[in-house]
């Protein structure tokens, strides 16, 4: 509860704009909510986090930034986004005629380019986000697919 009301307010804040950061940056983050996470559940700072992350039922902060998006591209694939956001995104359907796998899937297509820059922007890591979602889940409404916790699973695993 504690990290609930005091940090992840400031980590979920503008998370869509500033998660696509460097590394360098969000491992910055990550670092402070471990330790964080080590001071309220009063444990040695060289104990592993992820034990601690699993009791909490919270997500590290690269995983919520992956919820985030995955919840937006949701609404983006319904089209109850706004807009302008769904400008940004274009279905394989709309491009060609063909029956694709990709097309049929439910997949977005991602537009190529040789900037760097615009290789991760905002309109091509959502449609690979989305992209690497199993089927399954791409189907699903809304409040089902955000309760589906499969981040958290990941972090179960270890």
């Amino acid at each position: 509860m504690l990290h609930c009301s005091l940090i992840h307010p400031y980590i979920s804040y503008g998370l869509l704009v500033w998660g696509q950061t460097t590394k360098t940056n969000l491992k910055r983050i990550l670092i402070l909510q471990k330790r964080a996470l080590r001071l309220i559940f009063f444990v040695n700072k060289i104990e592993h986090a992820i034990s601690l992350f699993v009791r909490a039922n919270i997500l590290p902060v690269d995983m919520l930034y992956y919820k985030s998006m995955s919840i937006l591209m949701h609404d983006i694939n319904c089209k109850t986004a706004p807009s302008k956001l769904l400008d940004l995104f274009t279905r394989p359907d709309s491009v060609h005629s063909y029956n694709t796998r990709s097309a049929s899937a439910g997949r977005l297509y991602i537009k190529h380019s040789k900037l760097k820059q615009q290789s991760h922007s905002f309109s091509r890591s959502g449609c690979k986000t989305w992209n690497g979602l199993p089927e399954h889940l791409r189907t699903k409404n809304k409040t089902s697919f955000k309760k589906i916790n499969v981040f958290s699973k990941l972090y179960c695993s270890f």
